[in-house]
């Protein structure tokens, strides 16, 4: 018999032949992947996470910090090699699933969601409560409209199913556009921002539960302009110099004030209007950027 093969009879395997194996960060981390597989059978999780390289960086001790839960990381490709991790196991209290961008990059979404509900359905007879984790956006302008595609009808189809949680991942983009600063490549998310936001995103839907800690800067009152500062103030009777009574809240402060008279309202023009289009954009992403600060 050859060097490298496997004797029946003795209890001792060559780890060569593996491809699952221990990462050097974190101890609860395994990667399974390739043609020859190995796993234990009949292992009990309380928490698994099955996922693609896109959540590598996500520590598994700092997602589940506070829970008072215990987790296992577990590097999954495709969903091929998710459901071999699913079928090999015996239970686990909650199933977290984030793959099927590797498979959306060969086959449309409709092939790929077929895989994906075998997957769900095997998880669903292993596991109490699973949690979905839509794919991220893509850069890859074929691959995004497969993601966006795969999302809808993952939402269409597992939306109102019980002990199904869906972490939807929605706010990546804006409007349709990508948020690129999340972004480090075509698919891969930064570490600064976009695995922060992914976590967040991640650790609110396992434990819709706990009450997150807030920035502490989120407590305290932004300092408004010079000039500005009564505006939402207590004193509702206070004389404002050039305000119009009429004027809605709504509008920008810019028209609120400095008007000779309080009924010769001007519109804004076209050009102000597409400016105040690109401040909320702006807006929009920096509220993003800011949700994966919480993290």
């Amino acid at each position: 018999m050859g060097k490298n093969q496997f004797n029946p009879d003795d209890n001792r395997i060559n780890t060569s032949n593996l491809t699952t194996r221990q990462h050097k960060d974190t101890p609860d981390h395994r990667i399974i992947g390739g043609r020859t597989r190995k796993k234990r059978k009949g292992s009990d999780y309380d928490i698994l996470f099955l996922h693609d390289s896109i959540c590598h960086e996500i520590d598994m001790r700092r997602l589940i910090a506070g829970s008072h839960r215990k987790g296992e990381k577990v590097t999954t490709y495709t969903i091929e090699d998710a459901s071999f991790v699913v079928s090999e196991m015996n239970f686990a209290q909650t199933i977290l699933l984030h793959v099927g961008i590797n498979n959306l990059k060969s086959q449309p979404a409709e092939e790929v969601l077929s895989q994906f509900s075998n997957l769900v359905n095997l998880a669903r007879t292993k596991s109490g409560n699973v949690v979905i984790s839509l794919p991220t956006p893509s850069r890859t302008e074929y691959l995004n409209y497969r993601v966006q595609d795969f999302n809808t009808l993952i939402k269409s189809n597992f939306e109102r199913l019980e002990n199904i949680t869906l972490c939807l991942n929605s706010n990546f983009s804006v409007k349709g556009e990508i948020i690129d600063q999340l972004f480090f490549n075509h698919t891969k998310l930064s570490r600064e921002h976009g695995i922060r936001l992914l976590a967040g995103n991640l650790k609110r839907s396992l434990f819709p539960e706990m009450k997150f800690r807030q920035n502490q800067r989120d407590r305290f009152q932004v300092p408004m302009p010079y000039g500005r500062q009564n505006i939402h103030s207590d004193y509702p009777t206070r004389n404002m110099k050039g305000r119009s009574s009429h004027v809605p809240k709504s509008y920008p402060f810019d028209y609120m004030y400095n008007h000779q008279s309080a009924h010769n309202w001007n519109e804004p023009s076209d050009s102000r209007l597409q400016g105040l289009e690109t401040d909320k954009l702006a807006c929009s992403v920096a509220s993003a950027i800011k949700e994966a600060l919480r993290f």
